[in-house]
């Protein structure tokens, strides 16, 4: 049996469009909500959106990144970028990755932004590039991103992803 989907159903988002980027290797579907639907979230304005890339929300400016259109517009460019980059191997560099790619579930030494300390704490997600070219991961206990490079690594990840 199939669920019809309600249009105002207040639980569930409501997008306006999809966007998909196919190459050889992989599609990319990148769903566009309006902002207006987090209006209790900081940068929740009118004109933005909020954007999900496959199944996951996009976070690279925070917990609730919001996008203005040309914001969208350039995302989607480095969506489509990094498709046709993996696709031609031969042209990719050493470059585009972080100097340390870290893994979901590492152990690591995070700077404490509050307090001027540092401390061990493991990592939510792997490590993702954000829009100012820097590589970010999130730790527990941290709403916003930490640098890659802010980190040490104190123990690698034992789970299989």
């Amino acid at each position: 049996m199939t669920q019809n989907r309600v249009e105002n159903d207040p639980i569930r988002p409501r997008k306006i469009t999809t966007l998909c980027v196919k190459s050889d290797a992989k599609t990319v579907k990148i769903e566009l909500y309006p902002a207006e639907q987090w209006n209790d979230r900081p940068g929740a304005e009118p004109g933005k959106y909020r954007l999900k890339v496959g199944r996951a929300w996009e976070m690279s400016l925070g917990k609730y990144s919001f996008y203005t259109w040309k914001g969208v517009q350039e995302f989607f460019e480095r969506t489509v970028q990094s498709c046709t980059l993996r696709q031609m191997e031969s042209t990719c560099s050493v470059a585009d990755m972080p100097a340390q790619p870290m893994a979901k579930h590492a152990l690591v030494e995070a700077p404490d932004p509050m307090r001027n300390l540092t401390y061990a704490v493991r990592t939510m997600t792997r490590s993702f590039q954000g829009l100012d070219g820097e590589w970010y991961v999130f730790v527990m206990g941290q709403d916003e991103p930490v640098p890659v490079s802010s980190l040490v690594v104190l123990q690698a990840s034992t789970r299989v992803p």
